[in-house]
């Protein structure tokens, strides 16, 4: 008897489109044959093999083609406007073969040894490029730079910094969770708004404002978790330091061409609409029976190994 197949605990990729027709017409086949006996010969007997023949050819072409079809029906999702069903898949896919802990990381066990090798590793990470100058270069620029109007923050911009914060977030190092800053009353909005403004008039930011915890996250939970490399770094940054850096950020512009086909890291634009859109452009040439030659170009650790110092200066 031929039953549905289920592959960690999910539907076969590729079933609803492909599969199910040729299964549901070789199920009735099948019954319609054991109701005349199971006989081995006879016009009974050959429909059933045929409708079990296409089922098999079905099936096997969506085992064979399975990354595929993954990837489509992530696509489709994306192209119907249906977010929420989208992640859905791209998490069921990422977390197939996930494994939640490991003990060891890069050869190295215990907490204290993986916590010390995480400290070097990222220390060197970031501080592989060299500086060649660039930091004096840019400390040099603000002291001849002159503005004559000086930033004010007001309560008000502090209280919609506030509301734009998200909730349930991890807290940084002071322990403070954005939630005390967002429901927070008038008075204390006040009490940041002169604290920001002290920053601004001196020119200085204490260092314990700007400490950060560092947290590695795995980057693909079906590849190897004892891969250093496996991991990207995320910043747990002070709730209060969130809040100044939203009111900065407004003030802050860039007169780059290049912003305009970026994807990534910006404000209503995702890498999934980029896949989406690479996808459909290969798909309308290959309908139309043209070849489609692609080159990609895979930066390592690109933004980890940025020199901001240079950034700076260009901005």
């Amino acid at each position: 008897m031929v039953e549905r197949i289920y592959v960690h605990g999910f539907l076969e990729p590729g079933w609803c489109d492909i599969v199910q027709k040729k299964y549901d017409a070789s199920r009735a086949a099948f019954l319609e044959w054991v109701s005349y006996g199971r006989p081995r010969t006879g016009a009974v007997f050959e429909h059933m093999s045929r409708c079990r023949a296409r089922f098999k050819l079905a099936l096997r072409f969506c085992r064979q083609h399975e990354e595929q079809l993954k990837a489509d029906a992530c696509a489709k999702s994306l192209h119907l406007g249906e977010g929420g069903r989208f992640w859905q898949n791209v998490k069921c896919i990422s977390n197939g073969k996930a494994t939640k802990y490991d003990n060891c990381v890069a050869d190295v066990t215990g907490d204290n040894n993986i916590a010390e090798m995480w400290k070097d590793h990222f220390a060197g990470l970031y501080n592989s490029v060299a500086d060649s100058g660039f930091k004096g270069k840019f400390f040099e620029r603000v002291a001849t730079t002159k503005s004559s109007d000086r930033l004010c923050v007001t309560p008000q911009d502090v209280e919609a910094a506030c509301r734009q914060q998200k909730k349930g977030k991890s807290a940084g190092l002071d322990g403070l969770h954005m939630e005390a800053f967002v429901l927070g009353c008038n008075r204390l909005f006040v009490h940041l708004s002169v604290v920001f403004n002290l920053f601004l008039a001196h020119c200085h930011i204490p260092s314990e404002f700007m400490q950060t915890v560092i947290v590695p996250l795995v980057k693909s939970k079906t590849g190897h978790m004892n891969d250093v490399n496996n991991y990207r770094a995320i910043a747990l940054s002070n709730a209060v330091s969130k809040i100044f850096e939203c009111i900065l950020l407004q003030y802050i512009k860039t007169n780059s061409d290049a912003d305009i086909y970026q994807f990534g890291f910006k404000a209503g634009h995702s890498t999934g609409q980029c896949t989406n859109l690479f996808k459909n452009i290969v798909r309308y040439y290959t309908d139309n029976g043209s070849h489609v030659f692609v080159c990609f170009l895979d930066f390592s650790k690109a933004f980890d190994k940025v020199n901001y110092w240079h950034l700076f200066n260009n901005s």
